[in-house]
């Protein structure tokens, strides 16, 4: 969880995603081979630390 949180705070930072604006649950889900809670995990981090 904390590697995807990691992918996905990378492609904020680099502009794949604008502010606000990362894929849905189940895109993630999909594109990463993640389960629900896993990526829900990654985004609840990804939030806390801003």
């Amino acid at each position: 969880m904390r590697r995807l949180r990691d992918m996905l705070r990378a492609a904020v930072q680099g502009g794949r995603y604008g502010d606000g604006q990362l894929p849905g649950e189940a895109e993630l889900m999909a594109a990463h081979r993640a389960s629900r809670a896993t990526v829900r995990e990654a985004l609840s981090l990804l939030r806390a630390k801003g």
